[in-house]
């Protein structure tokens, strides 16, 4: 295909607003680490895998590890092969994650399988070890900070300022148990709650609660696997005109719908019935999310 002037002239200005953005994007992270250092905070790399989840590969009593991190999953659990070289049962004596160092790390075992398959990960960080240690998720610059005790007074009133000088607004979140962190939420003006899921391919929506709302979905070919579930489960797709969480607007939100049950959510879960959505690592990463286990706030980027 030729292309006219004008298109190359659009193309240029395209490729010139993209790379500025990621220099933006490159810049707001360095100043970011850099205020959190100061903090007392220690950094974690992290990688993102084509799913939209995060991870890296972490040393378990000196074995490498691929580990998953997943601010859904309630509980640090290791796979029961990873387990078994184990000196002391359920506790990790040494977690090595980048150039941080944890010493007997407590940990449940489980047989973790996605739809009958051993899992591509050994290790899961849950809930429980990002509030032990007063952890910052930075989703979109994958990045996990660890401090070692709670911040004082003036840390929290500093760390607040930069968040809210880098362009993002905060909305609370609310600890279940077992260990699980949710936000209040308005969807195209219903009151609802989301699950805050990094582990989450999508954002997710009950499929009940959606007739209840009247949303229209459309059949998807697609299905989705879990660790929870045994089988791929078949879902359907939403178009959410609006979602709103403490006034912070997020607008055509894309997402599953389908029984949420199995997970322990939506009206007929046995978990949090209340909780009728998950908003999953897409959308996390697209509002350039950071979720602050510390202070329970749940930040967003307000342009996005």
């Amino acid at each position: 295909m030729k292309l006219t002037p004008s298109i190359r002239a659009f193309i240029c200005v395209l490729a010139a607003a993209l790379c500025l953005e990621c220099k933006l994007m490159a810049g707001e992270h360095s100043d970011l680490s850099r205020s959190l250092t100061k903090l007392g905070y220690e950094q974690i790399e992290l990688r993102r895998t084509d799913e939209n989840r995060l991870f890296l590969f972490a040393r378990v009593n000196g074995r490498k590890r691929s580990c998953l991190v997943d601010t859904g999953w309630s509980f640090t659990t290791v796979s029961t092969n990873t387990s078994a070289r184990f000196t002391r049962s359920n506790i990790i004596d040494r977690l090595e994650l980048g150039g941080v160092v944890f010493t007997n790390q407590s940990v449940v075992t489980q047989d973790i399988r996605v739809n009958g398959q051993p899992a591509s990960f050994d290790i899961v960080l849950g809930c429980d070890f990002f509030l032990a240690h007063h952890a910052i998720l930075d989703c979109a610059n994958h990045r996990l900070y660890i401090h070692r005790n709670p911040l004082t007074l003036d840390e929290a009133a500093l760390l607040k300022k930069k968040l809210t000088d880098s362009g993002r607004v905060s909305t609370s979140m609310k600890q279940r148990n077992p260990p699980a962190m949710t936000v209040a939420a308005q969807l195209n003006g219903r009151a609802t709650e989301f699950l805050v899921d990094s582990g989450a391919v999508w954002s997710c929506f009950d499929r009940k609660v959606a007739r209840e709302f009247k949303l229209h979905l459309t059949p998807s070919p697609n299905q989705i696997s879990s660790v929870v579930v045994a089988e791929k489960k078949n879902f359907k797709v939403t178009s959410v005109r609006e979602l709103t969480l403490e006034g912070y607007k997020i607008t055509a939100v894309n997402m599953a719908v389908l029984s949420l049950a199995d997970w322990g959510f939506g009206p007929d879960g046995k978990l949090f019935p209340d909780v009728s959505g998950i908003l999953g690592g897409a959308d996390l990463i697209a509002s350039s999310a950071v979720i602050d286990f510390s202070s329970m706030k749940l930040w967003l980027r307000s342009e996005h």
